[in-house]
């Protein structure tokens, strides 16, 4: 399951490279779920062998404001009931870049990390 891709890229007239981490999450520890462990009301262990995903610039030939750049994470999600398959697919936001903003995150240069589990979203 563990999974390393580096994605050449071009921005703003400038080359890059991305790195992606798609690691089995080893457990709360590892993926910080143990730092939010005060102001979770979920069990921050159901993380454990859940994917982690982690995206960032490796290198980019741009300075100053060409680095800024952000993420866009789209999830897509499949539940089952009575044999009944949904799915659905949102654009994940996080809250302090606002409900109209489709960044998950920027920077100069951007990093992203997720560690989904089951019972998030629920």
């Amino acid at each position: 399951m563990n999974t390393i891709l580096r994605i050449p890229f071009e921005h703003l007239g400038r080359k890059g490279m991305v790195l992606v981490e798609c690691l089995q999450n080893p457990g709360s520890e590892q993926s910080g779920f143990d730092s939010l462990k005060a102001t979770c009301n979920f069990d921050i262990d159901l993380c454990k062998l859940y994917p982690t995903a982690n995206a960032k610039i490796e290198s980019y030939d741009g300075d100053g404001y060409r680095k800024l750049m952000g993420w866009i994470q789209f999830v897509t999600r499949h539940d089952t009931l009575n044999s009944v398959t949904r799915t659905s697919t949102i654009v994940d936001v996080v809250g302090e870049l606002g409900a109209r903003n489709p960044y998950f995150t920027i920077g100069y240069p951007p990093e992203m990390y997720d560690a989904p589990m089951w019972n998030l979203g629920r």
